[in-house]
């Protein structure tokens, strides 16, 4: 796992999606290549709002990942969400049903 900061991954994903007529499996395919899956309790919160997470709400301590960052998750890492609690990742999980860029999985970080 290559530790994500903004600056890398916002270059990768610029670099993919705006020179390469490449399908989004493809794409999302060669940013796990690059940077592997991830762990989400390995960073802090500034760098995951650095890269993309965001707050849900101001009293809640949860931040949620965007479409893209949760395809970056490794499987079965226990994920949090606004409806259900608790929840594994697994690719059988809504990546697109997102308000405001986000999706309704992130991490309450310890």
């Amino acid at each position: 796992m290559i530790k994500i900061t903004g600056g890398i991954i916002n270059n990768i994903a610029n670099y993919l999606f705006n020179n390469m007529g490449l399908d989004s499996e493809t794409k999302t395919n060669y940013l796990i290549n690059q940077l592997g899956k991830q762990e989400w309790d390995k960073y802090t919160r500034d760098e995951l709002k650095e890269i993309g997470f965001r707050m849900w709400d101001e009293e809640s301590d949860l931040l949620l990942s965007t479409p893209l960052l949760l395809k970056l998750t490794n499987e079965g890492f226990e994920l949090d969400s606004i409806s259900c609690g608790k929840t594994e990742f697994n690719k059988e999980l809504d990546l697109y049903d997102t308000r405001l860029g986000v999706t309704a999985y992130g991490i309450i970080l310890k």
